[in-house]
């Protein structure tokens, strides 16, 4: 009977659990970059919306409404990205629908979010002013 030195076992072992652990840190960080690409995408098609005084929304934007019905702005813009973008594609044609983040909810919640960073900037003068009259 061939005795297994124990120490050698643990060597491999932690050397697996590095290899293991540097997959999942690259993974991790590929979907990362994706979820980061695809968010920008929709920050971005919200804020082209606001720029150019266009709603968001349609006669009906949810993913019952069939191909000719107005699905709205927002929708029409992401799916217009999406032919040159296989990322935005594979996220509109494939993605969950709890995380498609496409939804009037998250629309309403960026939208927030970017009326905050405007007030930010606006505000961000008067900071600098010692006094100042809001009349």
């Amino acid at each position: 009977m061939q005795c297994v030195n124990p120490w050698h076992f643990l060597k491999d072992l932690l050397i697996l659990i590095q290899g293991l652990t540097q997959f999942w840190k690259i993974k991790s960080t590929d979907i990362s970059n994706r979820n980061n690409h695809i968010l920008f995408a929709i920050v971005e098609a919200i804020k082209l919306c606001g720029m150019q005084c266009l709603a968001l929304r349609g006669h009906r934007d949810d993913s019952i409404a069939e191909c000719f019905t107005n699905r709205g702005n927002f929708l029409a813009i992401l799916e217009y990205a999406s032919r040159s973008d296989p990322v935005i594609k594979e996220h509109i044609e494939k993605g969950k629908k709890s995380q498609k983040y496409t939804s009037k909810t998250i629309q309403n919640e960026v939208i927030n979010v970017i009326g905050l960073c405007l007030r930010e900037k606006v505000l961000e003068p008067l900071k600098l002013v010692k006094y100042y009259n809001g009349r």
